[in-house]
């Protein structure tokens, strides 16, 4: 349990964030550095130069790190996919298009599946149109992984996450850096 120390009494701190990835994986950064600079805290974030813009203009400083990527060509390619009502023809177009699979998806792939709301991960370098489809088949048949999946849906909704990010950071920022090196 985080100390729930009053306001007045937190640090202002020095605090740099990296993240690296599409929209869905910058936006929720966007989120914590508005919240952190809220709070009074010098914020600086390390991701690809696309995101620049994003972040300044918000006050929040960066740093850009990482080759760029082409996000214009991967946001047409997540947007066709989401409007495709065939599982075989989505499966067509991830592996034509040869979507992102790095960082954090073997990880959380392996979570899903081990609380039962996901099937086994299918890993790029194996990935098939038709093995592709056979595992989004497995969850539109399933009758188990929508009854989990909403529960853990339910749980969610009642998360802060944002307000606990910030707690987590201040609490480890206090306990790692006790002699105010790590405050402005």
């Amino acid at each position: 349990m985080i100390n729930r120390q009053s306001r007045k009494d937190t640090r202002k701190l020095r605090i740099v964030l990296s993240t690296w990835g599409s929209t869905g994986d910058v936006q929720p950064f966007l989120a914590l550095s508005d919240r952190l600079l809220k709070q009074g805290h010098k914020v600086r974030v390390c991701t690809s130069e696309i995101y620049r813009d994003r972040f300044t203009e918000r006050g929040v400083d960066f740093y850009p790190v990482g080759a760029p990527f082409d996000l214009d060509r991967l946001d047409q390619a997540m947007d066709a996919i989401v409007q495709i009502k065939n599982p075989l023809q989505s499966a067509i177009l991830i592996v034509k298009e040869g979507i992102l699979y790095e960082a954090d998806q073997p990880y959380w792939g392996c979570t899903l599946r081990k609380i039962g709301v996901a099937p086994k991960p299918l890993h790029r370098q194996d990935m098939t149109p038709k093995r592709l489809a056979k595992r989004i088949n497995q969850v539109i048949s399933s009758q188990s992984m929508p009854e989990k999946a909403k529960a853990l849906m339910e749980k969610i909704e009642m998360e802060d996450g944002l307000t606990t990010a910030v707690r987590l950071i201040e609490a480890h920022a206090t306990k790692m850096c006790p002699d105010h090196h790590c405050t402005s």
